[in-house]
């Protein structure tokens, strides 16, 4: 073999080698972030790429409303969302009516401040 053909050789085992490594990989990512976006339901528990934890109340075009607490609700894309799981295949209705979830009551804790050696309830 003379030196041109080694070194085209080598150039297109290169070229596979690339190909393996990043874009066969990015490609299957891709596919599974897809899957994970058309499988998103309402009442799915989700986490957002940012840490947030909520429940799907409302599905837009690019956007979901997720409840992160009582009375709390936030509008994040689509893009953001880390995983779900679980959710339902009905839709919520806005039109009627919620009724306030029941607080739950909070343990009592106790708390000391330490620059002044006091409890803090």
């Amino acid at each position: 073999m003379d030196q041109t053909t080694t070194t085209m050789m080598y150039f297109v085992l290169f070229a596979v080698m690339i190909i393996f490594m990043f874009v066969l990989p990015s490609r299957k990512q891709k596919q599974e972030r897809q899957k994970l976006m058309e499988s998103i339901k309402m009442k799915a528990k989700v986490v957002t790429i940012g840490g947030i934890l909520g429940t799907i109340t409302k599905i837009k075009e690019d956007t979901l409303i997720i409840k992160i607490a009582n009375n709390v609700e936030i509008e994040i894309l689509k893009s953001a969302i880390k995983s779900a799981e679980g959710g339902k295949d009905t839709p919520v209705k806005s039109n009627k009516k919620n009724k306030p979830e029941p607080e739950e009551e909070a343990e009592e804790t106790e708390v000391i401040d330490e620059d002044n050696d006091a409890e803090v309830k």
